[in-house]
């Protein structure tokens, strides 16, 4: 494992505790937010978002006691953090409200810790509580159970907590943790403390009775006694777990707090024609592997040293690389996504996304494919997710002639909706399906998937409503819907480099199959000389569009009643002469897969220094921003689509302009640095991770269309592009070519479909650990690195080098640890 002194946390403290929520839960079992003050909030667990919904006096409170004498207790809480006047939102009734003060359910008005400090390395959380008046320190720890290719382990409904006591007084302590659950769920808490005592209901009062009652009982020395009332009504009940510390010794008490709501019904899309309500529900996958919650909590319970050992495993890997503190801080963050609501998986374990979270509902439906191609985070840590999306776009979402629709339909099988096809989706989908194939060699997977693949290039070439490029030019024009909702008409290099992506990508995998490649390799060759060179103006790359002429749109029947200005006599919503954040995206895609280089490389660096230029901010005071504001004033963000000096600007430019979106601008920041470009892109990183430190925005929930946006896991890319690597696993290769970190050792972590693992470039060493699974090598090239001597697992092993490259004599299958020593060049 790595040195710990190398595993960064991220810390949040005084002012920045006010807007974290920490999700804790599972892929597609939902979540509950840890708040900086180490509160339970954010209860998403009833199959969809809830942003805000408590459940009321839920809390872990905590007590000392000395030889039978009550010392302290206080609820296991930092200073309130919400608003002191009160929720916009309540019932006089209840006594809550604007104008009611803190809500009484946040136990704000109970005895807490007068200072904490949140310590996060997603998926695991810390809060370390002082106060002079408790004897010992304490702190609560929280994890999802989260593993690189342990998906069903990664999938519970469960949320883990440790509270963690050390006696650094001189005497013995017994030290009580007691989890109280409120009425909101269908729920367990389970401990596998050896002392514990439940109360199985709070006393049942009128007014503030049953609050009292419960403290008055909790701050006397031992248990809390036991009450029940039947099944009538829904009860507050509390686990009470107590362990005996000598001085100077730690212990720990576990809870598991699981939940179960088995049915998803599909509440956005209610059933029409001759569907019946019923043809709209389906199972949860963990509802067909447990019958309960309680199941689910001592499941847990059981298996909790495995499920913590590889979620900290990946944990202790993530953050011990040598990456720079925000692109790491970006990456792993990022990651909470895959926990929350905003995540489905479907009876079969099938993977459903939404591209956001609303308040109580999902925000776009159907694993939009322009939002999730940005989302790295998923191929690479659980690509029987990534492959079981491609099955459900090929077989529900395609039509016969290859357009596909964008936005999958639940349950699946029903008509896909909307046939408008999106070109950096459609296109974004062939290169996904060749990913997936790089990184698990599956030659039998590709098979399956070639007609869905060929027919979504092909359809281009189709005399169809879009016209996208029916003369076979290999020059995308036509009506072509993209993010950013809008249709473009006409050549542009953003949507062009993702055609020509799709064109390599298809004509790799033609080969691969013994399919006729040659039309893909003629089309990419053309239209990859029109894009650098009518498409690049000498600054950037640009839409080729005469604003003026109306009759763009005579081929698409109403199209003018949406993209013509009579007012101003021009098209509307076009980038025309504008300088396009996304501009070289494709290329993005491309370098990350191994794939050619459709973009001109000094072109493209010089386009990316204009990017820089032109829509990087680093202050935002003074910026005009009409649409959605994710940054402000003296906030720093890179721009969607800016106007040099000379540019024409439409009067209706293409949506979004001013806006800056965290997944756009990670991805461009990867491209500069893939690019060489390395002060620019971790300039930018910098920038977006800057607006989101707690104080002003929560750190684990970056925001576009709604919460916990999709689009933001285009950072987890930014570990492959640190490594700088790719892999071709049908040919047992891999390639490092790492961004080397001004001192000392490179550190970075790799994936492959079947195993994943750590990676350690020094002076003299080259050093990769498999961390799960088991890597299949036949051909390695680190960038830089002369090797002299391996061993893989202790073994020596023969080997040639061939343009930079080494060549095993016989394939190496490594379990452990594979040493290259020799020499490193800094290059």
């Amino acid at each position: 494992m790595p040195d710990k002194a190398d595993i960064r946390t991220y810390t949040y403290a005084g002012p920045q505790l006010k807007e974290v929520s920490f999700p804790v839960g599972g892929i597609g079992a939902g979540c509950i937010g840890l708040a900086g003050n180490g509160a339970l909030v954010d209860w998403e667990i009833r199959n969809h978002p809830d942003k805000g919904v408590r459940n009321d006096m839920t809390h872990i409170a905590v007590k000392a006691e000395k030889a039978g004498v009550l010392l302290d207790a206080r609820v296991l809480q930092g200073d309130f953090t919400g608003r002191l006047s009160g929720e916009y939102e309540g019932s006089r009734l209840e006594h809550r409200g604007f104008g009611y003060g803190a809500a009484r359910g946040t136990m704000a008005g109970f005895p807490h810790f007068e200072d904490c400090t949140f310590h996060a390395s997603f998926p695991t959380a810390r809060v370390d509580f002082e106060d002079a008046r408790f004897p010992g320190a304490l702190s609560l720890h929280a994890f999802s159970s989260f593993a690189p290719l342990q998906t069903e382990d990664s999938s519970l409904p469960c949320a883990f907590y440790e509270v963690k006591f050390i006696n650094n007084t001189p005497d013995a302590i017994d030290y009580t943790a007691a989890f109280t659950l409120g009425p909101l769920m269908d729920g367990a808490i389970s401990s596998d403390c050896a002392d514990t005592h439940v109360q199985r209901a709070w006393y049942r009062g009128g007014w503030f009775e049953e609050a009292t009652i419960y403290w008055r009982d909790f701050c006397r020395a031992g248990w809390m006694p036991d009450r029940a009332y039947g099944p009538a009504g829904s009860e507050k009940g509390t686990l009470q777990a107590r362990v005996h510390v000598h001085p100077g010794e730690t212990a720990v008490i576990r809870f598991a707090l699981a939940w179960y709501f088995p049915v998803y019904t599909n509440y956005w899309d209610p059933p029409h024609g001759d569907e019946t309500p019923e043809s709209v529900q389906w199972k949860n996958w963990y509802a067909t592997q447990y019958d309960g919650a309680e199941a689910v909590a001592l499941d847990a319970l059981h298996r909790w040293p495995t499920l913590q050992a590889q979620t900290y495993a990946f944990r202790d890997a993530l953050y011990a690389s040598s990456m720079p503190d925000a692109a790491l801080d970006a990456a792993g963050a990022n990651l909470s996504v895959l926990v929350t609501p905003v995540c489905l998986r479907l009876t079969d374990g099938s993977f459903y996304g939404w591209e956001g979270a609303i308040q109580h509902g999902g925000s776009c439906e159907g694993s939009c494919q322009h939002v999730w191609n940005y989302a790295y985070a998923m191929p690479l840590l659980f690509p029987d997710l990534e492959r079981s999306v491609r099955a459900l776009e090929a077989q529900h979402s395609q039509f016969p002639d290859g357009r596909m629709a964008f936005r999958l339909k639940l349950p699946p099988g029903r008509a896909p909706g909307w046939g408008m096809p999106c070109a950096d989706g459609q296109f974004g989908f062939v290169m996904k399906v060749y990913h997936h194939y790089l990184l698990t060699g599956d030659k039998a997977w590709l098979q399956r998937m070639w007609p869905a693949a060929r027919d979504a290039v092909r359809f281009a070439w189709t005399d169809s409503d879009v016209r996208w490029d029916p003369e076979r030019t290999g020059i995308l024009s036509g009506r072509q819907h993209h993010t950013l909702d809008m249709e473009l008409f006409g050549p542009n290099a953003w949507l062009q480099g993702f055609y020509l992506g799709a064109l390599d990508a298809v004509r790799r995998i033609a080969e691969v199959l013994g399919e006729d490649a040659g039309e893909y390799a003629r089309l990419y060759a053309h239209g990859r000389t029109y894009l650098n060179g009518t498409l690049f103006n000498g600054s950037y790359y640009i839409q080729k569009i005469d604003l003026e002429d109306k009759g763009v749109l005579d081929q698409y029947p109403g199209a003018a009643q949406t993209y013509w200005s009579d007012e101003y006599g021009e098209l509307r919503y076009q980038i025309g002469e504008g300088c396009l954040l996304d501009q070289a995206l494709a290329q993005w895609h491309m370098n990350l897969l191994g794939l050619n280089r459709a973009y001109d490389r000094d072109k493209l660096r010089t386009a990316l220094l204009s990017i820089y230029t032109n829509n990087y901010k680093p202050s935002l005071r003074n910026v005009f921003n009409p649409c959605r504001v994710f940054s402000l004033q003296d906030e720093a963000g890179t721009l969607i689509c800016t106007y040099p000096e000379g540019a024409v600007m439409p009067a209706s430019p293409i949506p979004y302009a001013q806006e800056t979106m965290t997944g756009f601008e990670y991805a461009a920041a990867g491209l500069m640095l893939q690019e060489g470009l390395r002060d620019e892109g971790e300039t930018m990183i910098a920038a977006v991770r800057a607006r989101y430190q707690g104080d002003n925005r929560n750190p684990f929930n970056e925001i576009e269309c709604g919460s916990n946006y999709a689009r933001s896991m285009a950072a987890f890319a930014l570990t492959a592009t640190y490594a700088g690597f790719t892999c071709d696993m049908a040919l047992g290769a891999m390639r490092f070519a790492p961004l080397l970190p001004d001192h000392g050792a490179f550190r970075g972590i790799w994936f492959t479909g079947a195993a994943w693992g750590r990676v350690t470039l020094g002076e003299d060493t080259f050093e990769l650990v498999v961390e799960r699974g088991a890597l299949r090598l036949s051909v390695l090239k680190v960038k830089g690195f002369v090797p002299r001597a391996a061993t893989a697992d202790g073994q020596t092993v023969a080997f040639t080098v061939q343009n930079g490259a080494l060549h095993f004599d016989e394939e190496v299958t490594v379990a452990g640890r594979l040493v290259l020593t020799g020499t490193q060049e800094r290059l």
